[in-house]
């Protein structure tokens, strides 16, 4: 049974529209209602007095002739609804007759309810039986009523129906919107006193009889509207449309709506006409005044906006903050717009509203999104929807915050100024002086103001150095020179003097400004300097002689012992024991060695002297060239052997091989290095030389290694001096000059040379070189 009940409760509307296929059919919607609403009524009472049987299984469905039909809980809704269709004047075959087809509508949804056959059969059975106790019911409760308290419900019932259409009749003409019901002939079915008065001029409420019109079809704007309503599939439609009326011609809103008569007897549609010509104006007059306030706002090139106190919402701002913002932010929250806060700043929780009594509120703050100190001017205004908000108009400091600070920064610079700063009017009148000013020339500020700078002149100055000075600064230009001035207690000193006009914004000299630096003790240490450099050109002078000298008067008796000892060696040897052939080959070797160490002196001594030829050179190419000079051989592209397996190998390094350097200098530099690596290596090994070179900012660094015997760390800094030695001549040859001129060289150019080591591990020279000319 509650498949049966769930699906009449759930087919409500499928019911509806199965009674009223039927109603239509056989003509009975003439007597019936027309709304939906009051057929549902109908369907919910049957239905609910149906579902009573279901709920209880025990009741039964069939009756007998003793049964009181009157009492009948089943028939009970049917009984009320006899009554009512009585008291309305309908007959018991009328309402008896639409039952019928009542029952027909529940027959056939159980038979389109897809329930097996024995079910369909048991519930139809239920179905008819329900019906026929209804319809019993009807007919016991019809028969019982006399025909004088028929006629006494048919007048009671008049009566009401009567009241009723004048209560509606006088709603519909008391309406201040003029209503048009329009039928399917496109005429007039009913027009209340609000559309006569506006359309047809009628003043006359309760002008019902519309064949007092001339013509009561619809005119032809009304028609056209209809037309185009009725072309959609929509129960109503909304337009706006200029119409002709009594008053001219005006705008109305205009509500078409098709009645809500399933029964199809009344095919009327209703018009609702509302005159909106004054809100229509009002609204374009509203909305030109708020496009002049948002026009006026937009164009102006300051920030403005409205913020709502209470929940920080953004509410109004120009165009000119949307620009500097990246787009609209209305609707957000003003603290996380303009200043990517999470919590509300100091600012948005002041509680101006209580404060202000129309005046502004002006404060100042950093706006972290736009970057820029804002001074806002802060004012209470009336939001139309009446919430009190606050109008901001935001002017950007930054300019003017930044060009105070420069402005503090300037004159903190010039009073902190090391030179002397004096400013002047066009006349030479001194207007400003800085605190060295006074220092220097012992004047103070307010004894020089109003003065002329003349007061510092020491008359050991030519006129001519002061007329081109005033010619140059009156034509615009800058003036500088060197003037000898007097200081206040008549000291002299030397100046170096820039003059600069100062241009105002119309092009015209008002002042002019002068910077002077005290080069007194500059000039002193330059006589000084001058005197030293003379000494010195003698004393370069004195050792090229003594160089001369050297080279030729001490290499003499050296020349003379060697080739006379070769003599006697050739000549005499068999006069000699073997002890006598050993004194006289050390006293050759004696003369080779101080032959060798003059000319290790000579070279160290030229290093300092000579004149240097800078460039900018490839490095790795003039040690190349030095390889093969010292009998090395090309191996592969940057490897190169000698005649005893010596490797010497580059590291490629881009631009870091170039220098600015003398080529013939830093050619000895690595023909030391290259000799001492080849030198100091283990008896019988074979050496093997790294040359590369890295970035060391402004310079590039160069390197050499090697694998021979290494350095104790404490002779790092010894190797580099004159005549040191960290071993005997027997191990090694040398007369210790190598590395110092290697240092001398690194220096005149600049450089730096240094070493690292560990004993036994090898040793890296290292040395900088500039990069160019330029660098520092």
């Amino acid at each position: 049974m509650q498949k049966l009940k769930t699906l009449i409760l759930d087919s409500e509307d499928w019911l509806i529209d199965r009674i009223m296929i039927y109603a239509k059919q056989q003509d009975y919607t003439k007597y019936t209602s027309t709304l939906k609403e009051a057929w549902r009524m109908s369907i919910c009472g049957l239905s609910r007095s149906f579902c009573c049987v279901l709920d209880q299984p025990s009741f039964c469905v069939e009756f007998g002739p003793d049964d009181n039909f009157r009492d009948d809980p089943i028939a009970e809704f049917g009984v009320v609804e006899a009554q009512k269709h009585r008291s309305r004047g309908i007959t018991p075959g009328m309402f008896l007759g639409l039952m019928k087809y009542y029952k027909q509508a529940y027959v056939d949804l159980i038979e389109s309810s897809g329930f097996s056959q024995k079910l369909q059969t048991k519930y139809r059975y239920l179905i008819e039986r329900f019906f026929d106790r209804v319809e019993i019911a009807c007919c016991t409760e019809w028969t019982t009523c006399n025909e004088t308290e028929k006629v006494r419900e048919l007048q009671e019932s008049n009566r009401i129906i009567t009241n009723l259409k004048n209560k509606y009749l006088t709603i519909f003409e008391s309406m201040y919107v003029p209503v048009i019901l329009i039928n399917d002939d496109n005429r007039i079915d009913s027009i209340n006193h609000a559309a006569m008065k506006m359309f047809w001029g009628n003043d006359r409420p309760g002008a019902d009889d519309y064949d007092q019109l001339n013509d009561n079809r619809v005119p032809r704007f009304f028609i056209d509207l209809i037309t185009d309503f009725l072309k959609c599939n929509t129960l109503e439609m909304n337009v706006q449309k200029r119409l002709p009326s009594s008053l001219g011609e005006r705008l109305f809103l205009v509500k078409m709506k098709k009645m809500l008569d399933i029964s199809e007897k009344f095919r009327v549609c209703v018009i609702m006409l509302y005159d909106i010509q004054d809100e229509h104006e009002a609204k374009l007059k509203l909305k030109l005044e708020r496009e002049q306030f948002i026009s006026v706002f937009d164009s102006m090139r300051q920030l403005v906006y409205v913020i709502d106190p209470k929940n920080y919402e953004i509410l109004f701002m120009n165009q000119y903050f949307k620009e500097l913002l990246g787009g609209d932010r209305t609707g957000e929250i003003c603290y996380h717009a303009f200043q990517d806060y999470q919590i509300p700043c100091n600012f948005c929780t002041t509680e101006i509203l209580e404060k202000l009594n129309g005046e502004s509120y002006e404060w100042e703050y950093y706006n972290r999104v736009l970057k820029k100190h804002l001074l806002v001017i802060d004012r209470v205004i009336r939001w139309p929807d009446g919430r009190n908000v606050r109008l901001e108009f935001a002017v950007d400091m930054t300019d003017r915050i930044q060009a105070q600070v420069l402005e503090r920064k300037f004159t903190l610079a010039v009073e902190q100024s090391p030179n002397s700063i004096v400013i002047t009017d066009i006349d030479g009148k001194i207007e400003y002086v800085n605190r060295k000013f006074s220092e220097i020339t012992g004047y103070t500020p307010e004894e020089v103001k109003g003065k002329n700078p003349r007061i510092l002149k020491s008359g050991q100055v030519e006129s001519t150095v002061y007329s081109d000075l005033w010619n140059t600064i009156l034509s615009g230009k800058e003036w500088k020179g060197e003037l000898l001035n007097k200081n206040k207690n008549g000291d002299l000193f030397w100046e170096i003097v820039s003059i600069s006009p100062i241009i105002d914004t119309n092009g015209v000299i008002s002042h002019f400004i002068s910077t002077q630096e005290n080069i007194t003790e500059i000039k002193n240490k330059n006589d000084k300097l001058k005197a030293l450099n003379e000494q010195l050109q003698r004393s370069n002078e004195d050792l090229e002689q003594f160089t001369y000298a050297v080279s030729h008067d001490l290499k003499e008796p050296l020349r003379k012992v060697i080739s006379y000892s070769d003599f006697i060696l050739e000549d005499y040897r068999n006069k000699f024991d073997e002890t006598g052939k050993r004194y006289l080959q050390r006293v050759q070797l004696a003369a080779y060695r101080m032959r060798q160490l003059i000319d290790d002196l000579l070279e160290i001594s030229r290093v300092t002297s000579r004149e240097s030829d800078y460039q900018e050179i490839d490095i790795f190419q003039v040690v190349k060239k030095l390889l093969e000079d010292m009998e090395f051989h090309r191996e592969q592209k940057d490897t190169y052997l000698d005649s005893d397996g010596n490797v010497v190998r580059f590291i490629e390094s881009g631009k870091t091989r170039l220098a600015w350097a003398d080529t013939k200098q830093i050619r000895q530099v690595y023909q030391n290095l290259i000799s001492n690596a080849l030198k100091y290596q283990q008896k019988g090994a074979t050496a093997i030389i790294e040359i590369g070179s890295y970035e060391n900012g402004s310079r590039n660094t160069f390197f050499v290694k090697d694998n021979g015997i290494g350095i104790d760390k404490k002779y790092f800094k010894k190797v580099f001096e004159l005549f040191q030695r960290l071993h005997t001549r027997e191990e090694y040859s040398g007369t210790g000059v190598g590395l110092t001129l290697c240092k001398r060289i690194i220096q005149k150019h600049g450089g730096s040379i240094w070493c690292e080591s560990d004993k036994g591990s090898g040793t890296t020279f290292y040395f900088t070189l500039k990069k160019s000319a330029n660098s520092d």
